[in-house]
Formats: C-alpha cells, sequence, structure tokens
C-alpha cells in the first residue's frame, strides 16, 4: 500500500495540526500566546535592528570617506594614502569639528558602552534613540574623515536604543526592557566582529556583570540573529586570517605569560595617557568642538607620515597579525596609535576603543614576538602568533573581561589552539589592572558612579539621596510660635520639624522629645518659639550614597535626615529609613512590595515620588485581557471582581510615545492598554492566572 505523499502549504500544515494529540494542540496554542515567547520575537527583532544597524555604519561610513577624501581605494587607510597631504592633514579636524559640534548642540550627557551599563543597572532600561543616532553619526563622521575611534561604539549605542523603544513601545515591564538592552548590546557587538558566543559573554562580564540565566537566553537570540545578518551581507568567514597558531613547546607558554603580563603594564599606560588627555584638552579648549578640531588636527599632523593610525585599525591589524610589518615599524605604529586614539578619544569624538585596542595589543604582540623568534628560534612561534595573543590580552587588561577576550580571539580568527596561551595571558593582563577604572567604568566613575563588587553594591552605591529623599517638607521660620510647633507634630506623622534661617538654609531640627518637655510647663509653652528648640542636625549631602545614608541613619533615633546641597547648608528635603528600605526592596529584591516610585507631571513642573504601600500590596502594570477588551472601566468591574485598584491607564499614540490617563468610568479598554494597578500580591497573582 502506498503511502501518503507528504503535505505542503497552509492546507498541509492545518491537516498536519489536526492529527496532534489534544494536549499537544492545546501545548501549542499556549507556546503561541505565551508572553515569554512574545518576548523572545521581538529579542529577535532586535537582533535584526542589530545587524542593520551594523551593515548602514559601514556603508555611510565608505561613503563619507568617500567624500573626505575624493575618492575611494578600498579602505580607509588606502584612502589616505592616496590623498594630497593637505586633505591627510585637515580632514580629520574638519570631522571632528562637526563630531564635536553635534556633541555640543544635541549629547548632554556621556555616551558609549558607560552609559549602557548604566542604563541597565541604574536608569531602568531608558535609552534615547533620537540621542543615540545622533551620537553615532558624529562618531561615524570622526572615524571617516581618519579620526582614531571604532565604529563598535556607535552600533552597540544605536542597537541598545532600539531595544529600550521596542520594550517601551510594546509596553515591556521594566525588568525586561532591562534585558532588552542587555541582548542588544550583545547583538551589536556580535554584528560588528561577527562573534556572537563573545558578544554574549561580553554583556554578561562588562555590561551586566552578571552571569544569570534570565540574561543569557535574550543575548544568545539577539546574538545569533544580528551575526546572522552581518554573515549574509558582511562577513563570509572569519574577520581576519591569520596563519595557522603553533605552540612550539609547553615552556613557551612563559613567554606567552610575560607577554600578558607587558599588556597590563601597557594597559596602564593607555589608560593613564588617556586620563590625562581629559584633563589637558579641557584646559586648552573649553568649547567642546574647538577640542574636537584640535584632536582631528593632532591625528591629521600623525597622519601624514603615518596614515596607518587613522580610522579603527582593521587593515593595519591585518597586516600586523601576518607579520608583515617589522618590529621597528611596529614600535612606531604603536605609539602613533596611542597618541592618536587619544587625541580622538578625549578631544570629545564619540566612539568606541575596542577596535584600538586591538590594534595596540597585536603591535605589542608583534614587536615581543619579532625579538623572541629572533632571539630563540627554536622554541617560538613566530611573530603573528604573539601578535594575536597581546590582541587579546590588552583588551582583557583595558575591559576587564578576559573570557570574553580570550573567545574573541577564537572568533576572529578560527583557530581554537590559540585558546591556552591566550586565556593565560589574559587572564595574566586583567589582574594586573583590576584595581584600576576599565575603559568603560572611567566614565561613569568621573560621574560619580561607583563600579565596584556586585549588582547589589553597585546600586547601594551609585544611587544619591537626590533620588530617594522627599521635597514635600517646609522649614520652619526661626520665630514660629510653640503652638504652631505642636500643631505641625500633632497633624502630621513626622517625628521631626527642621528649622531654616529664612533664605533655605538648614539652622537644626527640633525631634518631638523637645516639645514634650516644653508641653509640661504653661509659662515655657506662651513665650518659647523654635529657635528655641532647636538641636543641631545631622545633615547629608545630596550626593551621598544609598551607603552612607544607611550609615548616617544608623546612629540617629528618630529614623530620617535632613538633605542638604553638597557642599552648602541649603535644605533639599528628607530622607527615611523607610524611604531607604523601600528603595532596596524594589530594586534589588525586585519585589515592589513597600516602596514604588510615582512620576508626576503638572504643566511643565514635573518630580518622583516615593509612594509606600500598605503591607502585602504592590504596584504593578498589566496588559488588558482578550476577555476585557472592549469593555468600559465601570463594566471590568476589576475592583469589585478582583481586587485591582486601578489608578491610571497607559496607551500609546502608535509612535512608541506613551501617555497615562485617569481610569473614567466609561473608558473602553483596549488590546494594547496597560493597566496600572495597585492590589495585593494575592490578587495580582489569581488575575494573571485568569489572562493566561
Amino acid at each position: 500500500m502506498a503511502s501518503e505523499p507528504p503535505r505542503f502549504g497552509v492546507t498541509g500544515m492545518l491537516a498536519e495540526a489536526r492529527r496532534f494529540p489534544e494536549g499537544t494542540a492545546r501545548g501549542f496554542v499556549a507556546f503561541v500566546r505565551d508572553e515569554q515567547t512574545h518576548f523572545f520575537i521581538i529579542t529577535a527583532i532586535v537582533g535584526l535592528g542589530a545587524g542593520g544597524v551594523a551593515l548602514g555604519v559601514r556603508y555611510l561610513s565608505q561613503f563619507i570617506t568617500e567624500i573626505a577624501y575624493h575618492g575611494w581605494h578600498g579602505n580607509v587607510v588606502a584612502t589616505i594614502e592616496a590623498a594630497p597631504w593637505y586633505l591627510r592633514l585637515f580632514a580629520p579636524a574638519v570631522g571632528g569639528v562637526i563630531a564635536g559640534l553635534i556633541g555640543h548642540r544635541l549629547v548632554s550627557r556621556g555616551g558609549g558602552i558607560g552609559a549602557i551599563m548604566e542604563a541597565v543597572t541604574l536608569k531602568h532600561g531608558f535609552l534615547s534613540l533620537r540621542r543615540a543616532s545622533w551620537m553615532a553619526l558624529a562618531s561615524i563622521i570622526a572615524i571617516s574623515t581618519g579620526g582614531s575611534v571604532g565604529r563598535e561604539g556607535s552600533i552597540i549605542q544605536v542597537a541598545c536604543a532600539i531595544g529600550s523603544r521596542l520594550g517601551r513601545s510594546f509596553h515591556l515591564t521594566e525588568a525586561r526592557i532591562r534585558l532588552l538592552v542587555t541582548a542588544a548590546a550583545g547583538a551589536g557587538v556580535a554584528a560588528a566582529y561577527n562573534t556572537p558566543i563573545a558578544g554574549t559573554l561580553f554583556v554578561l562580564e562588562v555590561v551586566a556583570g552578571s552571569f544569570a540565566t534570565d540574561i543569557i537566553g535574550p543575548t544568545v537570540i539577539a546574538a545569533v540573529v544580528a551575526t546572522l545578518v552581518a554573515r549574509i551581507y558582511l562577513w563570509h568567514g572569519p574577520i581576519y586570517e591569520v596563519p595557522e597558531f603553533v605552540l612550539r613547546t609547553p615552556q613557551e607558554l612563559v613567554a606567552y605569560a610575560a607577554l600578558g603580563i607587558a599588556c597590563g603594564f601597557m594597559a596602564a599606560s593607555f589608560l593613564g595617557l588617556i586620563r590625562l588627555g581629559e584633563g589637558v584638552f579641557p584646559r586648552v579648549a573649553k568649547t567642546r568642538w574647538v577640542r574636537g578640531g584640535l584632536g582631528g588636527l593632532l591625528v591629521g599632523i600623525l597622519a601624514l607620515k603615518l596614515p596607518a593610525v587613522c580610522g579603527n585599525g582593521y587593515e593595519t591589524l591585518v597586516g600586523i597579525l601576518n607579520a608583515r610589518i617589522g618590529w621597528i615599524a611596529l614600535a612606531v605604529l604603536l605609539l602613533g596609535k596611542m597618541l592618536a586614539t587619544t587625541a580622538s578619544v578625549t578631544s570629545g569624538s564619540p566612539g568606541g576603543v575596542f577596535t584600538p585596542t586591538l590594534f595596540l595589543g597585536a603591535a605589542l604582540g608583534g614587536i615581543v614576538g619579532h625579538l623572541l623568534h629572533f632571539a630563540f628560534p627554536e622554541w617560538t612561534g613566530g611573530a603573528s602568533s604573539y601578535a594575536l595573543v597581546g590582541m587579546g590580552a590588552l583588551l582583557a587588561a583595558t575591559t576587564h573581561a578576559p573570557i570574553t577576550a580570550t573567545v574573541l580571539v577564537v572568533e576572529l580568527t578560527g583557530d581554537y589552539s590559540v585558546v591556552l596561551p591566550q586565556l593565560l595571558a589574559c587572564g595574566l593582563a586583567a589582574t594586573m589592572t583590576h584595581r584600576m577604572d576599565s575603559v568603560y567604568t572611567r566614565e561613569l566613575r568621573r560621574r560619580g558612579i561607583s563600579w565596584d563588587g556586585t549588582l547589589e553594591q553597585k546600586i547601594v552605591r551609585s544611587i544619591r539621596a537626590r533620588d530617594i529623599m522627599r521635597t514635600d517638607m517646609t522649614l520652619l521660620a526661626p520665630d514660629t510660635p510653640f503652638q504652631e510647633v505642636v500643631r505641625l507634630f500633632t497633624t502630621t506623622r513626622s517625628p521631626c520639624q527642621y528649622v531654616g534661617d529664612g533664605h533655605g538654609n538648614l539652622l537644626g531640627v527640633i525631634e518631638l522629645h523637645a516639645v514634650k518637655e516644653v508641653l509640661g510647663s504653661q509659662d515655657l509653652s506662651k513665650i518659647v518659639i523654635a529657635q528655641d528648640l532647636v538641636e543641631p542636625a545631622r545633615p547629608v549631602p545630596d550626593d551621598a550614597s544609598l551607603a552612607a545614608i544607611n550609615e548616617k541613619l544608623w546612629f540617629i533615633d528618630t529614623g530620617e535626615a535632613p538633605v542638604v546641597e553638597a557642599g552648602g547648608s541649603r535644605f533639599l528635603g528628607i530622607v527615611t529609613q523607610r524611604d531607604l528600605l523601600g528603595y532596596l526592596d524594589r530594586e534589588i529584591l525586585k519585589r515592589n512590595l513597600l516602596l514604588s516610585e510615582v512620576r508626576w507631571r503638572d504643566g511643565l513642573d514635573k518630580g518622583v515620588e516615593y509612594l509606600e504601600l500598605p503591607e502585602g500590596y504592590k504596584l504593578e502594570a498589566l496588559t488588558v485581557p482578550g476577555w476585557l477588551v472592549g469593555k468600559t472601566v465601570e463594566q471590568s468591574e476589576l475592583r469589585s471582581r478582583h481586587g485591582l485598584n486601578v489608578i491610571a491607564i497607559a496607551t500609546s499614540d502608535g509612535n512608541g510615545n506613551e501617555r497615562r490617563d485617569a481610569p473614567s468610568r466609561d473608558y473602553r479598554l483596549g488590546a494594547a492598554d496597560r493597566l496600572i494597578v495597585v492590589a495585593s500580591s494575592e490578587d495580582v497573582d489569581a488575575f494573571e492566572k485568569l489572562r493566561s
């Protein structure tokens, strides 16, 4: 009996689906409707976006280079070499001016990987796509005209901003928006270098600083999709074609260990040079675009004799890895590239230092390899092997990511035999610089953000008093009558009242026990004023970290402290032990049970308050289930039947911008709406089960 031929097309698929056991079909439907499935689809879209950004950055960079240097000769270095001397000298300066103007007018704060790390950990995953796009344009202009920065910074920045925008457009929770941003960062690295595994590890080691399983899944999906896009249009194999790596003898590992230590010292020098440039350029020129022009001019001066220091260095790096450049020329290139990268980065041209760091590491490794092979040709490999290991070791030292650097080199070259010496060199190099800020955390440190320790420690050390303080407290005048002081204590829950000098400066605090002492004497209560009851306060500056606030509150019996302007005495508000515990509950324990953040806007005025919830209650954003779509708020009976107190309804205008309205009785719920509710944990869980 002949077997039935296979069925194709939609009709065939439906016919086959009818043969599934009932439980299997139900499971398939549940899988399709599952929120996690939808989230992974969005993650794949982020990967597509990252791959598209990588393509766009590459082709736009080539187009601008062709315009700037009146032609295109296959790559940036060859194009600059063929250009007249005046273009070599002045094109980088013009590019620096334009990049500086864009940065000065449209980018007010720091960017790059540091900004992404801050957004993921401290800023609820919010990144502006408009700002990231302008920053990427400034970076592309700087690179295309000869600036010594990498393209990966702009790719990652825009990819992460796309992830942030998609998360907000699809009304995802804050936790999932953060996951999208981290996944986009991995996808950006993967698309830029054709390295999906290294892109994933970069997120885990650098951006998130965590190997949590909920981060790995989305990052892998986005990295794979982004790499696939890049491989279809850009890469058809490993980026760098290099000779096969050979470890001549086990004793040669000693030489690679020494190279790792040398890369540690080199990284310290490079980071120190960048810090020097960050101090010098603002003193020479206060305006950002002027600094950008000066930095570009320095690169142009170097390009007159060393055009290989321009751009991200990819073309010259290929030559180094194939041992086509002698050790003396490598030493000159090493010094020139360090100066060019420092001039570009510290003068205000946005961009990454990932690829320039690979260049410097390969140059140092090539120098060491040439010298060792000349002295010990019998038991050492060629210069290309040492250049390969040096490339990864310097990257590990500057980023504090030895595993990422090791895997990156393997994926860049497709040669697994380099793993053993590479891992040894990367580990030693990263150990040499572990007490220094990495190339990414340096900017965060300059803005007062600590990046040491675990994720929880980073939050505790980086969030400031101004982020959680209450601003609804007013200062009493020194001559406030005693009766008014008593009235304030009896009509508020605060154990303290604060007295000012009439100009907004804090004079001291009145505690409840001081009032009780006077209440027993009728004669004193008639003549005492606020100034008579004042005791010295123990204020905290508005830039004090949560750790510092916790130490201060430990010694204050009332459980609250006044917040004053850093370096002065102007009163700004108060911070309480409840505020502190509530913030830790929401941000670290992720329970959202004790305290919820409430953002308000009234015309041009806006602010942030922290709402203390009843015990067992939480603030939650819930999507509208299908069986409520089309019903009015009154008909849905959310409060009477489900115990959900709806305080706002979030809707989208179609452009990804969210608007929140008060829940009027006649408002009809839509499928894209989100209900902002306050309810007990049990009622929220029960409603979620009904919705699924």
